[in-house]
């Protein structure tokens, strides 16, 4: 059947789940095919994304996610929909580097900030974010703590030494909450601090629109 948008039309497909004692009808653009994966959990912070309760990394190292379908049968879920026209040119011109170790978080942020029209850069460690801006000149970084081969805070200090990235705007977000964790980053030059308990996207796009504006004053 074809759906209409202001933008284009689609073709799509109706796939019948199976949820509970319910057949769920789904729109589909395509089908993949079948396999078996090894599916890990979302992690706590991203607890407010429940629509998505897991992930996978599959063959070619693309991260496919597990959805609740039980709460697509629901009235207590919303979406949100980002069109191509609402995303100004000035938000595409901006490049965002995302540095965590794990995947899963990766592939989540980034998707957040695609949507809102950013462009997305990604290292799985500081010493991967620091070969990144050797070749690249992102807006904006954010990084975890707590990483193998060079955490956060240390990635964090080496941008701050060089005084090419001297103005450029951190925001580090992490499962640490203390007080004394919050002062370390700040401490190590990071603008801004984000706990992962309290993460939601609206806030996590406000707090990186905050720091691009502050950015370029």
């Amino acid at each position: 059947k074809g759906f209409s948008t202001d933008q284009e039309s689609l073709t799509l497909g109706l796939a019948y789940l199976q949820v509970k004692k319910k057949k769920l009808p789904v729109l589909v653009d395509r089908f993949l095919g079948e396999g078996e994966v090894i599916l890990k959990k979302m992690d706590p912070y991203l607890s407010s994304f429940s629509l998505v309760t897991g992930g996978s990394l599959l063959e070619d190292g693309s991260l496919a996610y597990l959805l609740n379908f039980s709460l697509l049968d629901s009235s207590k879920v919303t979406f949100t929909v980002f069109s191509p026209s609402s995303i100004s040119e000035k938000t595409t011109s901006k490049i965002i580097l995302v540095v965590d170790d794990s995947p899963i978080t990766r592939e989540m942020e980034k998707n957040i900030l695609e949507m809102a029209g950013y462009q997305v850069l990604e290292g799985e460690n500081g010493k991967k974010g620091l070969e990144i801006l050797k070749s690249h000149t992102p807006h904006l970084v954010i990084t975890d703590i707590e990483m193998p081969e060079m955490d956060g805070l240390a990635f964090t200090r080496e941008i701050r030494k060089n005084p090419k990235w001297k103005d450029l705007p951190v925001i580090v977000v992490s499962t640490r909450g203390s007080p004394e964790d919050i002062q370390g980053g700040l401490q190590a030059g990071a603008n801004g601090y984000m706990i992962k308990g309290d993460f939601t996207s609206t806030k996590f796009l406000e707090t990186v629109q905050e720091w691009l504006s502050l950015g370029n004053e």
